[in-house]
């Protein structure tokens, strides 16, 4: 009994490889391919692969696996996504998804003009995933995995309208695609919940009151 009392709290670290569903995903893109995407696996932004993934053949690789993505691709090194295209190098999850949106023949944002304009303020609740969905996706799926464990936030009533978006999310074939096991990301997010230091340039900022990175 005194042992497991002085015994010190086994920390978690961050995942370097995807699980479960996004493991296959990455698996079968894991053929050299024109387009390259590179990303954390635990990274909220990342996830944004899915309008990737969907509509293009792209290989995926770790941010390990490539110095390219903190040197020429990445400039600011903070910043866990890039994409490469034929030596062309670029970064930032939304600037991405619109680059992808761009060169798709099958688009998130609608043709319309002004239904675009709004696709950027408003979620779309139709039968369509949208790209905004695609943006808010990673933050609500990690609102169970995540908030719920570590900060014990309580789920919408599944009969709400929130609590029918989130199951239409965590439904969709193409999110759970992009989705690592809960393991993954209870590990991942540890160090953040116990604000641990040198964590990151976003908590190191903000512990000392300074601006954002």
């Amino acid at each position: 009994m005194a042992s497991a009392q002085t015994a010190e709290k086994v920390q978690k670290t961050y995942h370097t490889k995807a699980t479960g569903d996004a493991l296959r995903t990455v698996e079968k893109h894991a053929h050299d391919a024109e387009l390259k995407l590179f990303g954390s696996c635990f990274c909220p932004f990342v996830q944004v692969w899915y309008s990737i993934n969907s509509r293009r053949r792209t290989r995926i690789k770790s941010p390990n696996a490539n110095p390219r993505l903190t040197d020429g691709v990445n400039a600011r090194k903070r910043v866990w996504i890039a994409l490469e295209l034929a030596g062309w190098g670029c970064y930032e999850s939304t600037v991405l998804m619109e680059y992808v949106d761009d060169i798709a023949q099958v688009k998130l944002h609608p043709h319309d003009p002004k239904e675009k304009a709004h696709s950027r303020l408003w979620a779309d609740h139709g039968s369509t995933i949208s790209f905004v969905d695609v943006n808010v996706a990673p933050w609500i799926l990690r609102c169970s995995r995540v908030l719920q464990p570590y900060r014990g936030w309580q789920p919408p009533s599944e009969d709400s309208r929130f609590g029918r978006f989130i199951a239409a999310l965590e439904g969709h074939a193409g999110i759970k695609a992009t989705t690592s096991g809960d393991e993954l990301y209870l590990d991942s997010y540890e160090r953040y919940a116990d604000n641990r230091p040198n964590t990151s340039q976003v908590a190191k900022a903000i512990n000392e009151g300074r601006g954002l990175p």
